[in-house]
């Protein structure tokens, strides 16, 4: 009996170190959206000010979100590190 006990408490210890690396990953993961809903939330306030502007409504320029992200695209395709420069 004492064998099986040990064996279930290798099992449990086992599963719980699992469980604390996944939520690690989770929290890793929640913290990166939580910086892009900035870096998007920022973009959108450029853009409704450039909009609302007299220069934004010119649309001589391309849109400065494209501009930042045109920029960033060879170092990052799919991040939005540009927006930061906004």
């Amino acid at each position: 009996m004492s064998v099986l006990n040990q064996q279930h408490d290798h099992a449990c210890s086992q599963v719980r170190g699992l469980l604390i690396s996944k939520l690690r990953d989770v929290r890793e993961k929640v913290d990166q959206l939580l910086q892009l809903e900035g870096e998007l939330k920022k973009a959108l306030r450029k853009c409704n000010r450039d909009l609302r502007s007299d220069e934004g409504s010119q649309h001589e320029d391309c849109c400065p979100v494209l501009k930042a992200l045109e920029r960033n695209s060879a170092a990052s395709p799919l991040s939005l590190t540009g927006i930061r420069e906004l």
